[in-house]
């Protein structure tokens, strides 16, 4: 008995089958050529089952590799002198085994990578691509298993790109990157199953991407960062409270030179949030009279400032209520001293 498919099976059998995954024993790309004719030599290949190595001084683009969508073993794209675009890769969105994307002299962008949302290998490895001014394309990397490492990439001034990033599995570490002058992008993080280390970054002044609960299970290292006076972010000084393993603070600026320091700053930053929690001034805007509320907190002294920074009221204390029936419409500012040294400042409207 003869069987006759109708002509949509055929066309999804064609299909499917010219979808496959392909290359166990890996590929090797060492010229353009190569690149260039892999459509045609591999036809359907989606999934390459091997490592894939890019490695070739006249390599250009990658443009040839636009129908792979998953790698099952590593990518290695290295020492590419030439190469300046990656858009090749645009629909690869996982990888099995290690990255390492290194030496890469003229690259100046990962665009290409935009959407590679996993990576489940020992680590991935970013460094010396020294053309390299921004990692926005890796918005939906959301796991790297492994090690993270970004080093040696000189002209890379942010992490920004990295906000998707929810769970590393290793160890994270960003080093002798001399123009990273923060560490923005690093916000989503929430799982860290090694250590976290920030070394020799010659610019680097900024933690503000880590002011948010992070669970990092091995040690801390934040050293030889000279510009670095502030550490006392939500991470770091949940660590420094109840610290798993040893943690490290030297070369950085006063203020993030010691792990005293530190923890100091964080006492600092708790009583300043405390602080800012139990204060309250209303109505604002006022018309007559300012009513003071702050709780059980102890302030020093109340003074009112107007937009010229003259001082227009004092007061040892905090009044309950204070008459400014008397001022001027206009902004003040409400300067509220407390702990030693420490002023809170809020803004009034004075209708």
């Amino acid at each position: 008995m003869k069987i006759i498919l109708p002509l949509f099976c055929l066309a999804l059998f064609v299909s499917v089958s010219h979808s496959q995954s392909c290359l166990p024993g890996g590929l090797t790309l060492t010229t353009q050529e190569q690149v260039n004719t892999f459509p045609a030599s591999n036809p359907g290949c989606v999934t390459i089952i091997g490592n894939v190595v890019i490695q070739g001084a006249n390599i250009t683009n990658l443009n040839g590799l636009s129908a792979i969508r998953q790698i099952d073993g590593d990518l290695i794209i290295s020492n590419n002198t030439s190469l300046v675009n990656i858009t090749g890769l645009g629909n690869l969105r996982s990888i099995g085994g290690a990255v390492r994307i290194q030496g890469n002299t003229a690259l100046p962008t990962f665009q290409g990578l935009d959407s590679l949302r996993v990576v489940r290998g020992d680590f991935m490895y970013i460094s010396d691509n020294t053309a390299l001014t921004n990692i926005n394309a890796l918005r939906s990397l959301d796991t790297v298993q492994g090690i993270f490492q970004i080093w040696d990439c000189d002209n890379l001034s942010s992490l920004t790109g990295l906000e998707n990033l929810r769970y590393l599995g290793d160890d994270i570490a960003l080093f002798r990157n001399d123009n990273l002058t923060s560490l923005n992008g690093l916000t989503g993080i929430s799982h860290i199953g090694n250590g976290l280390r920030v070394y020799e970054n010659a610019l680097l002044t900024d933690l503000s991407a880590l002011n948010h609960p992070i669970n990092i299970e091995g040690p801390l290292v934040i050293t030889d960062n000279p510009l670095l006076s502030a550490c006392n972010v939500a991470a770091v000084c949940n660590y420094l409270a109840a610290p798993p393993s040893f943690s490290a603070f030297s070369g950085n600026a006063t203020g993030c030179n010691s792990a005293a320091q530190v923890m100091t700053a964080c006492a600092a930053t708790d009583t300043r949030e405390a602080a800012q929690a139990a204060v309250a001034l209303f109505p604002n805007p006022a018309t007559d009279v300012l009513q003071v509320r702050t709780g059980d907190f102890r302030v020093e002294r109340l003074s009112i400032r107007d937009s010229n920074g003259r001082l227009v009221y004092l007061e040892t204390g905090a009044p309950d209520a204070i008459h400014i029936g008397h001022l001027p419409a206009g902004v003040y500012w409400v300067e509220l001293a407390y702990h030693i040294g420490s002023v809170l400042t809020q803004r009034l409207v004075k209708l």
